[in-house]
């Protein structure tokens, strides 16, 4: 003990010694010395760090060949999805509800297969407004309701981010969850003010469900909403960007640009995976349906309308067909008719050539500056 104190009483001299004559770099080097001397040392540790490299085909050899899809092309196992879209316009449980029975049921979502199983739901909403929604997606029979395990924020809002993650991983563990939902991200882990836009706090909510992923064969699906200036997929999101760095499949949902369309959803996408839509789709929700067994059903399902950029050119083309004169003296330039239907101008043209080549349209003016192409209905077939 004796020898002890001395050691530190000549040590704390040395230090003084250095500090009174200003030898900066000899006072760190004490300090990295006193500092080392307190860390324990790696090579005495009973348990040596573990080498965690992997060769290429060793990493081949451990992954399936094939991915393992909860929803072909828009949720995978040991993944996760993020869905965006306008708060209370796009539609974003609507398309959920749908996406969730065709998983407890097995059946197909947008023509594609999904691997059946229960579903864990973390909702935003209050009890009344979600059990409407689940009515309307005929999600209360009692063969597909015990499989559909919710969690309400109004019940876990005391709890936090982690242990509200905790007790939704042992969920999806003891039910063996194909799929867990999170609607909204933001809501449940608890931001406030700029922390939504901060990237170190968008990546720690995101670390925990990617934990979750890696742990489990669930596909993971987290709901954000876009931001009121929009903008395409992938970065229309509000708040960070870390948000979609961090995840493996994005997707949008959005209203079309124009028309009296109501149920018509553009859905975009982008991904790492091969299955992905590369193009946008257009998809309706249908009201009602009849379902395999020749029942008529009162509720509603998704289906896929076409890809996005025709069915918007065919919007555009109906809306022309109404908005256009009919006699050559009233003929619209592009610019009049881009200015009165609000479609964009790439659209515009398309469907007007279309048009035209269908001999629903003719046009007068030689097309240059002065004297532009103008357009109005032909009266024929």
């Amino acid at each position: 003990m004796a020898n002890e104190l001395l050691s530190l009483a000549l040590t704390q001299m040395h230090e003084q010694q250095l500090i009174n004559g200003r030898d900066r770099e000899a006072l760190i080097r004490l300090r990295e010395e006193q500092r080392r001397s307190q860390e324990p040392s790696s090579i005495e540790s009973d348990q040596p760090t573990p080498n965690l490299f992997q060769t290429a085909q060793e990493i081949a050899e451990m992954t399936p060949e094939n991915t393992a899809w909860v929803v072909k092309g828009f949720a995978a196992e040991h993944s996760i999805t993020e869905l965006t879209g306008h708060a209370k316009e796009a539609g974003k449980t609507s398309f959920l509800m749908g996406m969730v029975h065709s998983v407890l049921t097995g059946g197909s979502f947008l023509d594609q297969p999904t691997s059946q199983g229960t579903v864990v739901y973390l909702t935003e909403e209050k009890k009344p407004t979600f059990i409407a929604a689940l009515q309307r997606a005929d999600l209360m029979t009692p063969d597909i309701a015990a499989d559909l395990h919710v969690m309400t924020y109004w019940n876990a809002a005391q709890l936090g981010w982690e242990e509200i993650c905790n007790q939704a991983e042992r969920q999806c563990d003891v039910t063996s969850a194909k799929l867990l939902i999170v609607d909204t991200l933001s809501q449940f882990a608890g931001f406030s003010g700029e922390q939504e836009n901060n990237s170190g706090d968008a990546n720690a909510s995101l670390l925990r469900l990617q934990q979750i992923a890696h742990n489990h064969p669930l596909a993971v699906i987290v709901v954000r909403h876009d931001r009121k200036s929009g903008g395409r997929v992938g970065l229309a999101g509000r708040g960070s960007g870390a948000f979609t760095a961090g995840v493996d499949v994005v997707l949008q949902l959005s209203r079309l640009d124009k028309g009296n369309w109501p149920t018509h959803r553009k859905l975009t996408a982008i991904g790492r995976y091969e299955e992905t839509p590369k193009t946008g789709l257009v998809i309706n929700r249908i009201a009602s349906f009849t379902s395999r067994e020749g029942e008529k059903k009162e509720s509603f399902r998704w289906e896929v309308v076409g890809d996005s950029s025709a069915i918007t050119r065919q919007h555009a083309s109906a809306e022309f067909l109404e908005l256009l004169p009919t006699g050559e003296a009233e003929a619209l330039s592009i610019e009049q008719i881009v200015e009165r239907s609000g479609q964009k101008s790439g659209t515009a043209n398309n469907a007007l050539k279309q048009l035209e080549s269908q001999g629903s349209v003719a046009k007068v003016g030689k097309g240059k500056r002065n004297d532009p192409y103008r357009y109005f209905q032909s009266g024929t077939e």
